[in-house]
């Protein structure tokens, strides 16, 4: 199954298509469900299982979570038990949800939380490489079209530095097009969200690419470790002081490749070898003749 698994409604401040919109756009896409992860909302779990029952889709149900120490998506195997985790959640003074109250809530109805774009360091608290450390994530978003390739790129190296699945979504809000550019494959069929965790948990779940992603998330298609532009330019030769600092090799006997006194201007010369000696005769008078005085 391909399923986006980080799609938000009107539901969702700044989100403005509803979830028959959503649904219409996912089968366009060739999609075969999406996961509705509203913030801090399940106001559309109702409608979507209507949706779901007019379209064929399969529609899950989540929500995204805002807290200390960034954003996060939360999956449980009932989604009727999400609007129960609110009375969980201890709020700090900027609104955000205190992660340990979130993990302490989603463990104790056996969840799923998944780090959302967890490089994006626009959002305070973002985890970043900290993600190593932070107990309780099941899972991280490591393909997002709606952030750049290097954020992207970074989160899948801390996905598999920490031994974590990777999973992929659109987070699409305020335009389609991104919808349908990345997904997250699911081996086999899925029928509800304890399903789906259990696919996560296991690693039958794959990021993938489908389409052509906006400019500001486009991806590379290279290998993993081939050296990109942005990272550190193209190539340039190495000026003729850098070139002076590394070893060169040379023959045994040949001497035309040694430095010396000739300051660029030849091989230096022995003595003995080629020129003609200076006169030293004057020296040798002075050395000869009596000593001053006599």
């Amino acid at each position: 199954m391909l399923l986006d698994l980080h799609v938000h409604s009107s539901h969702t401040p700044n989100a403005a298509f509803g979830i028959s919109q959503l649904a219409e756009r996912a089968l366009q896409a060739g999609l075969d469900g999406f996961c509705l992860t509203d913030v801090h909302s399940v106001a559309g779990l109702k409608e979507a299982g209507e949706v779901e029952a007019r379209t064929g889709l399969r529609i899950f149900v989540g929500l995204e979570a805002i807290t200390d120490r960034g954003h996060f998506l939360v999956l449980v195997p009932s989604p009727y038990s999400l609007p129960d985790i609110g009375a969980w959640l201890r709020q700090d003074e900027a609104s955000r949800c205190m992660f340990e109250s979130l993990r302490q809530a989603v463990e104790a109805r056996d969840g799923l939380l998944i780090a959302a774009h967890p490089y994006d360091r626009d959002i305070p608290g973002a985890p970043g490489d900290g993600l190593v450390r932070l107990p309780g994530v099941g899972a991280v978003e490591v393909l997002n079209a709606r952030r750049n390739r290097l954020q992207n790129d970074l989160a899948e190296e801390v996905a598999a530095g920490a031994g974590l699945p990777g999973v992929g979504g659109s987070d699409v809000r305020d335009s389609l097009d991104c919808m349908g550019t990345v997904a997250t494959l699911i081996r086999g069929e899925v029928q509800n969200e304890a399903q789906l965790i259990a696919r996560i948990r296991a690693f039958d779940a794959w990021p993938v690419t489908l389409g052509t992603l906006p400019p500001e998330a486009e991806r590379s298609s290279g290998p993993r470790h081939e050296p990109r532009p942005e990272r550190g330019g193209e190539h340039r030769p190495l000026s003729p002081e850098r070139r002076a600092d590394r070893p060169r090799s040379r023959e045994p006997g040949d001497r035309s490749r040694r430095g010396g006194r000739g300051r660029g201007r030849g091989p230096a010369r022995r003595s003995g070898e080629g020129g003609e000696k200076k006169p030293r005769g004057r020296r040798r008078e002075r050395r000869q003749g009596p000593p001053p005085g006599e």
